[in-house]
């Protein structure tokens, strides 16, 4: 008979609103950036925050501006199931800039989450040789950022590596020993090894983290048939 297989449980944010820094510089263009990108104008908003960068190539307030109306662009494509990888390109590297001008560690977050965001684009696209690289880059940025260690064990467990699979998943453990789904993801990689032992001890912890789950409960009660209690 075929062994079934626990699949793994992905709290996957593809999207994450990111904060626009008050900008104090007091140049028109921004402003008027600013303004349209309240309104979704983000083309003409594009425009506005070039003729500041024009008027000031070290414009923080313009570089910045400029990645995230790329940025709420790749949003509201991603809502409509129309973005691409290529959506997010500009709006890390216009980030990059202004990260350059005023490195700062929000900034760090800010390009974490910009990251992960083409990672998780990537791995929705099936390409995870690509997403793999972005969502370490993700990480080399904010080392505790969830949910790219989450995704990133995922890829290695659908890859059939779950040796790398687990390390992800105990890294996250490691940084919030509550966080259910990766106690369960853990247990789904002991399982799909053969290691049903524990992989119920696995599944028993997130349900206990999670009494209400009922994915949780059908896959303790598998493993505890298993392993003979």
């Amino acid at each position: 008979m075929k062994k079934k297989s626990a699949h793994v449980i992905l709290k996957l944010v593809f999207i994450s609103v990111l904060p626009l820094f008050v900008i104090s510089c007091g140049e028109d263009h921004v402003k008027m950036a600013q303004e349209l990108m309240e309104f979704g104008d983000f083309l003409n908003a594009r425009e506005r925050y070039f003729l500041a960068i024009k008027q000031d190539p070290t414009s923080f307030a313009a570089h910045y501006g400029l990645g995230m109306s790329h940025c709420a662009e790749a949003i509201y494509k991603t809502e409509l199931d129309l973005a691409t990888p290529a959506d997010w390109y500009p709006a890390i590297y216009h980030t990059t800039l202004a990260s350059r001008l005023k490195h700062s560690n929000e900034m760090e977050k800010t390009l974490a989450i910009l990251h992960f965001n083409l990672g998780a684009q990537y791995k929705k696209r099936g390409d995870n040789g690509a997403a793999i690289p972005r969502l370490e880059q993700a990480l080399s940025y904010d080392n505790t950022l969830l949910k790219a260690l989450n995704l990133l064990g995922a890829i290695y467990h659908q890859a059939g590596d779950f040796t790398n699979a687990t390390l992800s998943y105990k890294r996250i453990i490691a940084l919030q020993s509550d966080y259910a789904i990766a106690h369960f993801n853990l247990g789904a990689a002991a399982w799909a090894m053969g290691d049903f032992a524990s992989a119920k001890k696995h599944f028993q912890q997130a349900l206990l983290l999670d009494s209400g789950n009922v994915h949780f409960q059908t896959w303790f009660n598998r493993a505890a048939d298993r392993v003979g209690q």
